[in-house]
């Protein structure tokens, strides 16, 4: 019996125990999520939400156990591999953190400005294999001619920056091309940002909150899970759809706005360019990969540490003002308030 089977049966056991309603087991890299219905186990949950690591925790009014039904659309699998992007951050500041250096290639040994660079390219390689395109190796050659492909653009844009002393951070759209080599797209300076919002030792907003806080609007419409929410591609309509219902441009600036996506079943999926974290009972949750949103990169760093447990988050239980944490591979992790103008203004008109 494989390991992730001795998993499964261990936690199967566990769960009849307590006479559970319905138990989900979804093996995922060889870990396992379970979800047990909290209804059935007298107003306590036993929740975990990756290791295959069952804990007990207080009912959680944010949660509802996920169902076993597929939710996935994969009828349209046409994406050629230049449609296949991850947007990373470039930062001089970041080769002397200890944490992005592990985080540089599977070897962890080389200090980069490449904001956790395997990540990325990790989350490259399973969208080339979703989409059958050649994957890219893993090869550590990848920093290097990233870094000279870099240095090339940022001379040609000069023009860009204050001065030539000046090394900003950046904003850095890397592409794959047909034999599965990585390229840069597009490239645009960004503000620089103290480690802390980058490798946070917790989700928890600081004691004095930074402002301005981002505007997280509910969608008022709910969004089908698609291979193209669930992997990262230039196929981007299902969040244009959002955000435009939001009053918000299509594409993004530097405006704090976000809207927050969710699926046909009520759960919160991920905001339209971020991964979404919601704190329950003093623990933190994001969505579940069930739910249908992206595998962001610094939300698998925000699992793998600690941080957060996967979970499905009801968005009816979302309240207007309520703090949320949000993150990407830009910005790092920062919070924000729910605003539910245009998902209540939604309900009106649905129910009159």
């Amino acid at each position: 019996m494989s390991e992730s089977e001795q998993k499964i049966s261990a936690v199967r056991s566990d769960a009849q125990c307590f006479a559970a309603e319905s138990v989900m087991l979804e093996v995922v890299s060889s870990q396992v999520m379970i979800c047990v219905d909290t209804r059935c186990l007298g107003g306590h949950s036993r929740f975990a939400g990756f290791r295959g690591v069952v804990s007990d925790a207080h009912e959680h009014k944010l949660l509802r156990h996920p169902t076993n039904k597929e939710r996935m659309d994969n009828t349209d699998m046409n994406v050629s591999a230049s449609e296949i992007f991850t947007t990373i951050r470039h930062d001089y500041a970041l080769r002397g953190s200890s944490q992005n250096t592990l985080l540089s290639s599977q070897s962890g040994t080389q200090p980069t400005a490449w904001y956790m660079f395997q990540f990325h390219l990790d989350r490259l390689r399973a969208s080339a294999g979703q989409f059958q395109c050649v994957q890219p190796s893993q090869s550590i050659d990848h920093l290097a001619l990233l870094d000279k492909e870099l240095q090339n653009q940022i001379s040609a844009q000069r023009h860009l920056v204050e001065s030539d002393l000046v090394k900003p951070a950046w904003r850095v759209r890397l592409i794959l091309d047909s034999e599965g080599g990585i390229k840069i797209d597009q490239l645009k300076p960004v503000a620089s940002l103290s480690r802390d919002v980058l490798y946070p030792d917790t989700l928890d907003p600081p004691s004095q909150l930074r402002y301005p806080l981002y505007e997280l609007f509910l969608c008022p419409h709910p969004t089908k899970p698609t291979s193209f929410t669930r992997h990262k591609t230039a196929k981007r309509e299902a969040y244009t759809t959002a955000r435009l219902a939001c009053d918000l441009p299509a594409e993004p600036t530097a405006d704090p706005v976000e809207v927050l996506l969710w699926n046909p079943a009520g759960e919160l999926m991920e905001g339209s360019l971020t991964s979404v974290y919601c704190r329950e009972n003093e623990h933190w949750f994001t969505p579940a990969v069930t739910c249908g949103g992206n595998e962001g990169t610094t939300r698998r760093w925000a699992i793998e540490n600690g941080l957060c447990t996967e979970g499905v988050i009801m968005v009816e239980n979302l309240i207007e003002g309520q703090i949320v944490c949000i993150s990407n591979g830009i910005r790092g992790f920062i919070h924000g308030v729910v605003k539910r103008k245009f998902f209540n203004a939604a309900r009106r008109s649905a129910a009159s």
